[in-house]
């Protein structure tokens, strides 16, 4: 198989693998937004003959800065602080076919 053919079917089979992701995200993300807003305390069940799920509600306090307002009000800190990071990003999308 040439080089070229290779690349075709391996990013064909890239954007239908994203696509049963996106919908296996969305039905987890439902699932996950169901099953929050009904459990109340640990619920253990079984789910095979090795292992157990365990499902809880968890709170957590997440501390962040807001990068926005440093850099806007107080950009010598946000110079003296910031980090500039260098990186490729491979970027594989769907596109309709002419374009």
């Amino acid at each position: 198989m040439r080089r070229e053919e290779k690349i075709k079917k391996y990013l064909k089979r890239y954007v239908e693998l994203t696509e049963t992701i996106k919908k296996l995200e969305k039905e987890k993300d439902e699932l996950k937004k169901y099953l929050n807003e009904r459990i109340d305390n640990e619920i253990i069940i079984p789910l095979n003959n090795d292992y157990n799920v365990k499902a809880y509600i968890k709170e957590t306090i997440k501390t962040q800065i807001d990068r926005k307002k440093l850099e806007t009000e107080y950009p010598d800190i946000f110079e003296k602080v910031k980090k500039i990071i260098k990186s490729n990003y491979l970027e594989i999308r769907k596109v309709k076919a002419g374009k």
